[in-house]
């Protein structure tokens, strides 16, 4: 964005801030911010966060599910502190038709999300609290632990591992607990780029659902399955190697396998379950213009 430059005084030239970097850091009279002179450019930084948020979210009326989602939703959108009150001492799990304790299901809370603890709990209340500030750096660090996650899941396909059901439970709520940590970094410490903030956010919703139909194709024990899941192994490789050594030329390689691999799913005539396969495939072929925007516009954020 381009800002005009004023001057204030018989000396001094001054540019605005604009109202949506002091939105997003809450900056106020007398804040100080860091200005560095790098080439032609004058860059403007603002590293420690002088606000918290808070939020209260009551659990009456909700089952499991309703109260996981809210809290992964403000979980994600970055907030301090999470209040939680609730009336009744248990909780109805709709999927098992059975009540668990509600300060059972915190303290899974407590574990599944990263940052957040429990700092006071009492009965009908409990206070999640931040206790260790977040990094910036930390985004491709837990970035690089999805894909980790992601190829384990369909190795242990192809390899057809023991109890491969339960691992890729386990690796999936793994998998939820990184996309929804990242999606809380990025939340709350955004990108210089805010469109890239956004490319981001779709890049981790896009591998969280790749983790999902990596659990429903595991369904399928046929020989087109473990055709499948080698292709599929194959394009989560790829999309793991343009991320971390993108080129033009590289780009243009993996586009073609891309293509190749679709072909040959198409010709396997995958059904059922096996149909996510096509699905990942897709969720693939959107990730790789997510990471030739992120590539295009900024290394990290």
């Amino acid at each position: 964005m381009k800002r005009k430059i004023v001057k204030s005084g018989p000396s001094t030239l001054v540019v605005s801030i604009p109202f949506e970097y002091i939105h997003r850091f809450k900056l106020k009279k007398g804040d100080e911010i860091d200005v560095t002179i790098k080439d032609n450019m004058l860059i403007m930084s603002y590293d420690k966060v002088s606000y918290q948020t808070k939020i209260s979210i009551s659990f009456d009326g909700m089952d499991v599910s309703t109260a996981w989602r809210f809290f992964n939703s403000v979980y994600a959108a970055g907030f301090d502190f999470v209040e939680i009150t609730y009336t009744m001492p248990e909780i109805r799990n709709e999927k098992t038709k059975k009540s668990m304790q509600v300060r059972e299901l915190l303290q899974k809370m407590a574990y599944q999300n990263i940052g957040l603890e429990i700092t006071e709990m009492k009965q009908g209340y409990a206070l999640f609290s931040e206790l260790a500030e977040i990094k910036e750096n930390e985004i491709e660090t837990t970035i690089k632990r999805i894909f980790f996650i992601l190829k384990s899941m369909i190795s242990a396909c192809l390899e057809n591992a023991d109890s491969l059901d339960i691992y890729l439970s386990d690796a999936d709520l793994l998998m939820n607990k990184f996309t929804n940590y990242a999606q809380r970094i990025i939340s709350k410490k955004g990108h210089k780029n805010n469109f890239l903030s956004t490319v981001y956010s779709r890049l981790l919703d896009y591998l969280e659902i790749i983790g999902d139909d990596i659990k429903k194709i595991s369904l399928s024990r046929s020989k087109k399955a473990y055709q499948a899941y080698a292709l599929v192994s194959g394009m989560i490789e790829d999309l793991y190697d343009l991320y971390y050594n993108y080129s033009r030329p590289k780009l243009r390689e993996i586009i073609l396998r891309l293509r190749e691999s679709k072909q040959k799913l198409k010709e396997i005539g995958v059904a059922d379950d096996l149909a996510y396969a096509i699905f990942i495939s897709e969720l693939i072929d959107s990730s790789i213009d997510r990471v030739i925007e992120i590539k295009n516009y900024a290394v990290t954020p």
